[in-house]
């Protein structure tokens, strides 16, 4: 996704709430603009509020939203930028393997730390932890826990990035145990079998469906991977 296209926007009320615009174009259907509002977004326990009645949630442009926002909200907020703030970081697969780091991302970093090299997350989800939310750029899911960087995730092999991009991008939702360690093999990258997939050295790791044996997962420093 180029810099220049902007897809998820930001504002901060003075209030230290956040509103949040996002762009959805699924193939075939109609561009729209959704409209959100949030308290705590970037903290522990993000809370998705209700919009102001004069505020409607759903718009054709991103004009028509910014002209409606400012119509209807009489608090004074900054103004909509893109979540990304100019950061993008490019990792090739293979090689991050190869090397067994994704760097200048860490362990245990703080919240604040992630939002300085990835901008901020386009959507963001409380788990049924305390304490514990997810981040979302793109279908990378960043794992926070205490406001610090606890593990990331990339589901079913999806390739859609945007502030964390991986080039190279070799893995498929179908890839079964074998064909992924083939695919590991001939890209000299090493391995172990561990019951929970295929491990990784420097944190990363694969685990599969159970029930059909395919792909569901790459992470890194997850806590199956990395013990506490």
């Amino acid at each position: 996704m180029a810099l220049d296209e902007r897809r998820t926007l930001f504002a901060t009320t003075t209030l230290g709430r956040m509103f949040v615009l996002r762009r959805y174009d699924p193939p075939g259907e109609p561009l729209a603009y959704e409209l959100s509002l949030y308290d705590d977004y970037l903290g522990p326990a993000p809370k998705e509020l209700s919009l102001p009645d004069a505020l409607q949630k759903s718009f054709d442009s991103e004009a028509e939203a910014v002209a409606q926002f400012r119509q209807h909200w009489p608090e004074q907020t900054g103004p909509f930028e893109d979540v990304r703030l100019g950061h993008q970081v490019t990792f090739d697969l293979a090689e991050a393997l190869r090397q067994g780091t994704l760097k200048p991302l860490r362990a245990s970093m703080s919240a604040e730390e992630v939002v300085d090299v990835l901008g901020l997350p386009e959507d963001v989800a409380p788990t049924s932890q305390p304490g514990c939310v997810r981040w979302f750029y793109g279908a990378v899911q960043v794992h926070l826990e205490d406001g610090r960087f606890r593990y990331l995730e990339v589901e079913d092999a999806l390739e859609s990035f945007t502030t964390l991009d991986f080039t190279g991008w070799f893995l498929k939702p179908s890839m079964t145990k074998r064909r992924l360690e083939g695919a590991l093999k001939s890209r000299g990258i090493p391995f172990t079998r561990e019951t929970q997939g295929l491990a990784v050295p420097g944190g990363f790791l694969f685990d599969f469906h159970a029930e059909v044996g395919r792909l569901h997962a790459l992470s890194w420093n997850h806590p199956l991977a990395v013990p506490r």
